[in-house]
């Protein structure tokens, strides 16, 4: 492993700074009172057009962000002929030869006209941002954080049928964003007595096929009033990282109900280079990582996806305690690959590869591709790629770098389920290794969370019994993959493609196969006995 000493440690300064301001009791209400202020109603896009488009006063204007929430914008403005669009803000500007016959423009070029600033996720952010780029708030135009924007947000309380059965509220993003899937969770809590509630940052997500759901419509009012109808025994929140600071109003000293924290990942654990890939402002990423750590303290159970001693000593500077799951397909009994070693040698890499210019933005990650590449082009050896962020035909553009990576020999493919893959194909490994990246400390600018974490290409890579290629800079993974022999780990930093060929070819099949078992029995007795404490804390254990 890295040897990264702990008296030096970034992440640890960091989490022992954020430890000292959760004891500030005037700080996390404020930090509170700032969170509910700001999702304080549901957020309906359809509303939002309706808003601008009877009261914006005649003049011209910019849109803040380049995309289809503000092109949809533009569209619901045609009727306004008093009103000239003159084109897009945005702080990825340098990215756009303009956008649907507009100009797109960083927020310093945008001259000449006011700012108007909608958008149902990253409105508060893209105002935050652009204040601290000197823009006066005199020529910013907010929606749905706007006071007259108040008076048309859809009514509460919510109507819902008879619900005097549910001892449960659970919230998340979508039906998809979770560690722990819907499918297990309703081992835990019975489908007749939950009630989901979707945050609604994807409104077109697919209503829960196990539990009774319902639209949140981005509004932390909208949750607490459930609360309140409701009279939960316990409530479960599990989110995307921006969405973490909810912990703050719904998880306050004086609830009465038992609190869940299941965070998809944790902004504690990040580096700022979050903000490359998602529009997340400095204050808002700070409240994220306040809030986590105020949850580490006081949630009544934490599950999350991190492993190892790093993250053992993380917790115990905040005083914190946490349970570990790792998502991804569910660990039942696996067969391991079948005619393992023969030729030719397959690697799959079953996982996210944004597009280019993220990429770019993000190094300690996707820096395997060079390698992938050279591999496949080598004789005896097969590369394949799925990748989970390419899901349909129409963003084929917006990949055609990859597609063509060692002219063609290397098989590429959209995002296709991790059960058809492998059905369709054997494997001899999956990859792991992000090729070469600058070593970096946990919690570094430019460092992303997987020192600590177990992600889910490696948990999916494990149940399906499949040996992992891996860096020896994942600290967590990497020491399981050591440890139970499943797999290779190789150091981090530029690689001669003819010395890995070598080592995956002189690789002992049978023992790895062996080996990642372990593992794959190791992980699965991990969620077996946190779903066990979950059962037993939910249900008065």
């Amino acid at each position: 492993m890295n040897g990264i000493g702990m008296e030096n440690d970034r992440l640890l300064e960091r989490f022992a700074a954020f430890h000292r301001r959760t004891e500030n009791s005037v700080e996390i209400a404020a930090a509170r009172d700032l969170v509910t202020g700001i999702w304080r109603h549901p957020r309906d896009a359809a509303v939002a057009f309706r808003y601008h488009r009877d009261t914006l006063p005649s003049g011209r204007y910019w849109i803040a962000g380049a995309g289809l929430q503000g092109i949809d914008l533009v569209r619901a403005l045609e009727v306004r002929t008093d009103i000239g669009i003159l084109g897009f803000v945005d702080r990825k500007a340098h990215l756009y030869d303009g956008y649907c016959g507009l100009p797109v423009v960083p927020a310093d070029k945008a001259a000449g006209g006011r700012i108007i600033v909608a958008n149902r996720v990253w409105e508060q952010d893209i105002l935050d941002d652009m204040i601290g780029s000197g823009i006066t708030e005199d020529r910013l135009v907010p929606t749905y954080t706007a006071a007259a924007f108040d008076a048309l947000a859809p009514s509460d309380p919510v109507d819902l049928p008879d619900l005097q059965s549910i001892r449960t509220l659970i919230i998340r993003d979508t039906s998809q964003v979770s560690l722990i899937p819907e499918a297990t969770l309703r081992h835990v809590f019975p489908t007749d007595e939950a009630l989901v509630v979707y945050t609604s940052s994807h409104p077109a997500e697919t209503p829960s096929p196990w539990y009774r759901s319902h639209d949140a419509a981005l509004s932390v009012t909208r949750v607490l009033r459930l609360i309140h109808r409701l009279q939960p025994q316990t409530v479960v929140l599990a989110t995307m990282p921006h969405f973490n600071d909810w912990v703050l109003p719904l998880c306050p000293p004086d609830r009465t109900w038992r609190f869940v924290f299941e965070p998809n990942d944790m902004t504690l654990v990040y580096g700022d280079t979050l903000r490359e890939l998602v529009p997340i402002s400095p204050r808002h990423l700070d409240r994220c990582r306040l809030a986590e750590t105020w949850a580490l303290r006081h949630a009544d159970m934490t599950v999350t996806n991190c492993q190892g001693p790093h993250w053992d000593t993380l917790l115990t500077a905040v005083h914190g305690r946490a349970h570990p799951f790792f998502s991804g397909p569910e660990f039942a009994d696996s067969d391991p690959p079948s005619a393992p070693g023969r030729a030719p040698l397959r690697i799959l890499y079953a996982g996210g590869i944004p597009q280019n210019y993220l990429r770019a933005a993000w190094e300690t990650d996707y820096r395997f591709l060079p390698l992938l590449a050279a591999l496949a082009l080598r004789d005896g050896i097969a590369v394949d790629i799925f990748n989970a962020y390419h899901t349909q035909p129409a963003h084929d553009a917006c990949y055609a770098d990859l597609m063509a990576l060692a002219g063609g020999r290397l098989g590429y493919f959209r995002a296709r389920p991790f059960s058809e893959i492998l059905q369709a194909s054997h494997y001899d490994f999956g990859w792991l290794h992000r090729g070469d990246i600058p070593r970096r400390q946990p919690g570094e600018a430019g460092a992303g969370n997987d020192v600590l974490v177990l992600n889910k290409r490696f948990t999916a890579y494990a149940a399906a019994s499949l040996p992992i290629v891996i860096d020896d800079q994942l600290d967590a993974m990497a020491e399981l993959v050591e440890r139970f022999g499943a797999g290779l780990v190789l150091p981090a930093g530029p690689l001669d493609a003819g010395d890995v060929a070598r080592r995956l070819q002189a690789a002992d099949p049978a023992a790895l196969s062996s080996g990642v078992r372990r593992l794959h029995a190791h992980l699965a007795s991990a969620n077996a006995n946190t779903l066990a404490s979950l059962r037993i804390f939910t249900h008065g254990g």
